[in-house]
């Protein structure tokens, strides 16, 4: 468990989910990584419940290649896309609040099947995206 760290500065991600990991992380500060926030692939998953996720370079949370997360209670904010799902990407996502993406809030590409709930994505500016669904291309 990884409660309440400050979680920044790394070359890559924050936090990298892989295989069969499956990490617990609460009220963490997860900041100016070189990558995502937070990352779960190649069947990865974990919870991340309650965190501050912001000015990563890529995107606050990302889930590709069979990653499964739960994501709840997150704030996401100052990043390139809050979340991002691709590559067969799926996971629980939850009453999380996105803002300040320089592209989409939220992005879900179509060969990912997501649960989503509750979730805020705020566009900022005219041509940014609140939430993206590649397969419709539609906004919600």
């Amino acid at each position: 468990m990884l409660e309440e760290n400050d979680i920044f500065d790394n070359n890559w991600s924050g936090i990298q989910a892989e295989g069969p990991s499956n990490p617990l992380l609460r009220r963490n500060r997860i900041h100016h990584n070189g990558g995502a926030g937070f990352i779960a692939y190649q069947n990865g998953s974990g919870l991340l419940e309650g965190n501050f996720i912001y000015a990563n370079k890529k995107y606050g949370v990302q889930s590709k290649t069979g990653g499964h997360p739960t994501v709840r209670k997150n704030t996401i904010h100052d990043t390139s896309h809050g979340i991002y799902l691709t590559e067969a990407g799926g996971g629980i996502f939850e009453d999380n609040a996105v803002s300040n993406a320089l592209g989409s809030g939220i992005h879900i590409a179509a060969d990912c099947s997501p649960s989503m709930a509750n979730n805020r994505a705020i566009p900022e500016g005219d041509e940014r995206l609140g939430v993206c669904d590649s397969v419709l291309r539609r906004l919600y």
